[in-house]
């Protein structure tokens, strides 16, 4: 009988002593944690938008415990309300401090989407939709829109989507070589014979290949044709195949 009692003692604190120990880390961490309360919300990168406007969206405000903010929650909700903001980061300081780091989108080009313009950034997303003619901006041709919604990257049709993937490539190295405002429109229709107009002249950059090797410089050699005569002004820049040159009209 003893040796039953003992077996049965050995059991239960078997079964109860881990539960136990658990309940006490479980009490430690939300107990100590009921203190960790959010103080400050700093926000850093932002000109577009207020610190105000950004915590907003953010949904998170002081007095919130700082351990049981969502951060992947906070950067979609930022995302989602505040079209101009390209990257967010979210990070805690502890014991009572959230970072939120926000780099904002840049408007580059003006495309038709039905019968308002969508006004995007370098890699397609939506900034705004206007009625209004938009200057300053790279114009878009060649491309059906399908959807423009703020805060969303352009929609486009099954046979529109390598000219998109490539619009956003040349875009993005328009950005890079600080072309955005050389260049007045870019011309997609047939992605094996993209151009654009840089500084008032027609360049043919042909395919999407060797595109950030084609921007470079191509400001100095466009100045070049201001030396040549007259007659030999007007004309395209051919830069679809090896040599690249100037090709006057005749």
């Amino acid at each position: 009988m003893d040796g039953r009692r003992k077996r049965r003692r050995s059991t239960s604190a078997a079964v109860y002593i881990p539960i136990a120990a658990l309940l006490v880390i479980f009490l430690m961490v939300y107990g100590s944690s009921a203190f960790m309360k959010i103080i400050r919300i700093e926000v850093e990168g932002t000109s577009r938008y207020s610190r105000a406007e950004i915590i907003t969206a953010a949904g998170i405000a002081p007095g919130e415990n700082i351990i049981l903010v969502d951060t992947v929650s906070v950067k979609q909700r930022i995302y989602r309300e505040l079209p101009y903001i390209s990257l967010v980061e979210v990070s805690r300081s502890m014991p009572d401090t959230i970072i939120i780091e926000v780099r904002e989108s840049v408007p580059i080009a003006a495309v038709s989407a039905g019968k308002r313009t969508a006004v995007t950034d370098s890699a397609g997303k939506v900034l705004r939709l206007t009625d209004e003619a938009q200057q300053g901006l790279i114009e878009i041709r060649g491309l059906s829109v399908t959807e423009a919604i703020a805060g969303s990257v352009l929609k486009v049709g099954a046979d529109d989507e390598s000219k998109l993937k490539y619009m956003v490539q040349i875009l993005s190295a328009i950005e890079d070589a600080g072309l955005s405002g050389d260049v007045t429109y870019l011309d997609i229709t047939s992605i094996s014979n993209i151009s654009i107009d840089c500084l008032g002249r027609k360049v043919l950059l042909g395919s999407h290949e060797e595109i950030v090797d084609k921007l470079a410089g191509l400001p100095g050699r466009i100045a070049e044709i201001e030396e040549l005569s007259p007659g030999d002004k007007d004309g395209v820049f051919n830069m679809s195949h090896r040599p690249w040159r100037w090709e006057p009209d005749r």
